[in-house]
C-alpha cells in the first residue's frame, strides 16, 4: 500500500536469552504454588503449567482463591501520585500496577522497534528506533488499591499469579500493546483473522482517514450496548484506515485477547453520542479530547493549556499522550492522541528523548518517525509535537 510522502518499513528484534534469565531471577527463592516443584523453575516447567493456570478464575480486583502464606522473592511498594503498587525483585522493578488502570508495565526481553522513512522523490532514508525491555500488558479489570489494602497478603499472591503468566507470554513473544502498535505502520505485513465472526485483515499497513475507527479498518458493523445502544456501520472509503483515536482504540481495545488469557484484557469501547461521550470513565471513548477526559484509568499529566514537555518523567511506556495545537489560546482543546513508546537516543550524542507513536495525516498513517514533525515529547520548545504536548493518561 502506498503512502503519501513516504514509504515506511518496520522490523523488530528481541534480544535472546533475557526473558529466561528474568523468569529465573523473579521466581528464585519462591516456595509457593508458583513453583511447586522447583525454587527456580525452568522455562519448560513454566510452559507445562500454563494450560492449567489458564483454567483458574483469578481477578486482580476480585476474591483470591489460592492464598499462599509464604511470599519470597518479591517486595511490594505502595506509591502515590499516581496511586500504584510497584513489584520489585531486589532493586529491579518487575511491574507497576496503577490504581483504576488496566495497564501493567513490566520488565521483559529487550526489544528494538524500528521504522524506516523514505520521502517520495528522495533516495535518503531515515531510521528511527527505540530499544528497551519494557512490555505493556492489560488486566481484565482495573487494578484497585482499595482491594489490595483490604487484604494485602491475598492480593500479593494475585499479582504474582498474573505476573507468572505474563512472563511466559513475554518469553514466547506474544504481542503486547507496543508490538501490536507496530503492526499498522507502513511496510507491516498484512494478516487476516476473524473479528465479529467475519474474516478481515486483522493488521497491516494502515492509511490515515479523518474518522477512521477500528471498525472502518475492519469494515464491520459494531453494535454498541454500553453505555447506550448505537450501531456504527463502517465507511467504505475508510477501509484499512485509522485516525489518531481510532488507532489507539484498535491497539488497546479491538485487538485485545479477552478470551483464554488474563494477561491481556480488553478495554471496553464506546462511541460518541450527539457530541457528548460516556461520563462513567468505564469505556475508551471515540475522540482524542473525550479519551483524555472520560476514559478508564488515571490522568498522569493534567491538561492546563501549557506544554507538558518538562513532565515527561511522570510517564510510563504505554501511557496515552495528548496534544493541543492551540496551547496558550482561548480555543485551547486537545485534538491529537498517541502513545509513549520509549526513549530514543539522538545519533552521535548521549542525549535521549521520549518518542511517541500516533496516526497522522502528514505521513498518511501510524508513525513514530519525524516526517513533518519530530515524534518527540521533550525535544525543544520550537518542535511541533513537543510544544503542543499537553497531557497524559494511563488506561
Amino acid at each position: 500500500m502506498s503512502k503519501y510522502g513516504s514509504n515506511k518499513m518496520y522490523y523488530g528484534t528481541i534480544v535472546a536469552g533475557a526473558a529466561l534469565s528474568l523468569a529465573i531471577a523473579l521466581f528464585s527463592g519462591c516456595s509457593d504454588s508458583l513453583s511447586s516443584e522447583s525454587a527456580s523453575p525452568k522455562l519448560g516447567d513454566m510452559n507445562e503449567e500454563k494450560a492449567d493456570r489458564k483454567s483458574r478464575t483469578i481477578q486482580i480486583n476480585g476474591t483470591n482463591t489460592a492464598l499462599i502464606t509464604t511470599i519470597n522473592g518479591y517486595s511490594f511498594s505502595v506509591q502515590s501520585s499516581p496511586a500504584r503498587v510497584e513489584v520489585l525483585s531486589g532493586n529491579a522493578k518487575v511491574a507497576t500496577f496503577t490504581d483504576k488502570c488496566y495497564t501493567v508495565s513490566m520488565a521483559g526481553p529487550s526489544r528494538t522497534f524500528t521504522e524506516v522513512n523514505s520521502v517520495s522523490g528522495s533516495t535518503n532514508m531515515t531510521t528511527y528506533s527505540v530499544t528497551h525491555g519494557t512490555w505493556v500488558r492489560k488486566l481484565t479489570a482495573p487494578f484497585s488499591i482499595a482491594v489490595y489494602n483490604s487484604n494485602t497478603m491475598a492480593q500479593k499472591e494475585v499479582l504474582k499469579q498474573w505476573l507468572y503468566d505474563a512472563i511466559i507470554a513475554n518469553q514466547n513473544g506474544v504481542p503486547d500493546v507496543l508490538e501490536t502498535a507496530m503492526q499498522y505502520i507502513a511496510g507491516a505485513s498484512a494478516q487476516t483473522g476473524i473479528f465479529n465472526n467475519k474474516s478481515v485483515q486483522m493488521y497491516g499497513d494502515a492509511t490515515y482517514s479523518s474518522g477512521g475507527d477500528y471498525n472502518d479498518y475492519f469494515q464491520v458493523t459494531i453494535n454498541y450496548t454500553n453505555p447506550w445502544t448505537k450501531t456504527d456501520a463502517p465507511e467504505a472509503n475508510e477501509a484499512l484506515s485509522l485516525d489518531c483515536s481510532g488507532y489507539m482504540r484498535m491497539i488497546w481495545g479491538a485487538r485485545s485477547n479477552s478470551s483464554g488469557s488474563y494477561t491481556d484484557g480488553q478495554i471496553p469501547l464506546s462511541i460518541d453520542k450527539n457530541g457528548s461521550w460516556d461520563n462513567s470513565n468505564n469505556t475508551m471513548t471515540r475522540t482524542s479530547y473525550a479519551m483524555y477526559a472520560n476514559s478508564p484509568g488515571e490522568v498522569i499529566i493534567a491538561h492546563t493549556g501549557a506544554t507538558a514537555m518538562n513532565q515527561v518523567s511522570k510517564l510510563n511506556i504505554g501511557d496515552l499522550v495528548f496534544f493541543d495545537d492551540n496551547i496558550g489560546t482561548s480555543a485551547s482543546k486537545i485534538n491529537h492522541v498517541g502513545m509513549y513508546i520509549g526513549q530514543w537516543t539522538q545519533p552521535g550524542t548521549a542525549t535521549s528523548y521520549a518518542r511517541f507513536i500516533s496516526s497522522r495525516t502528514s505521513i498518511n498513517g501510524p508513525t513514530m518517525g519525524d516526517y513533518k514533525g519530530a515524534s518527540l515529547l521533550n525535544y525543544s520548545t520550537t518542535s511541533k509535537y513537543t510544544k503542543t504536548f499537553c497531557a497524559a493518561r494511563r488506561l
